[in-house]
């Protein structure tokens, strides 16, 4: 049996819209690895039909295609290892899913949430999304996490 949140009435400000965020880079980054691969695909399908096509053995049609592909499939390599899409795909998950994961330790005061009194965790879970945000390409400010507005005030005082 799941355990459940211990605290119905919490509020998580802010949450939904870190993990928005992390899931859309991860779909960002996904959509960029199976486009170059699918590019890579089709190059050397096209090539292979043209080399198959009868009577074009016997011209420079051939190489010339073979130096056209080589280039282009060098062109796709360089790019994916300079942007990684692969690897920020991966990242991007990763924070997703650690986001959901904490948000729902949280809730259900597991560890590391489970010491000390509801203020000092909320302001754990909220460092734990301050962190989050300077990963590279997480620009929004994280979850404000709190039952009563003066412990966020207290909270954002002691972050800064």
């Amino acid at each position: 049996m799941t355990q459940q949140p211990t605290q119905p009435h919490l509020t998580i400000i802010g949450t939904p819209s870190n993990l928005q965020e992390a899931t859309t880079r991860a779909n960002k980054y996904k959509r960029k690895t199976y486009v170059t691969q699918k590019i890579k695909v089709g190059l050397a399908l096209a090539l292979a039909l043209l080399l198959l096509t009868p009577g074009v053995a016997s011209t420079q049609i051939p190489v010339w295609a073979s130096l056209i592909y080589a280039a282009l499939i060098l062109t796709i390599e360089t790019y994916v290892s300079a942007t990684k899409p692969t690897r920020r795909w991966v990242s991007a998950r990763e924070t997703a899913e650690n986001i959901k994961r904490h948000t729902w330790l949280y809730a259900v005061h597991g560890a590391p949430y489970d010491q000390g009194n509801d203020v000092d965790n909320a302001f754990k879970y909220h460092t734990y999304l301050i962190g989050l945000s300077k990963q590279e390409g997480m620009a929004r400010y994280p979850a404000v996490s709190c039952k009563a507005p003066h412990c966020c005030v207290n909270m954002l005082a002691r972050a800064t």
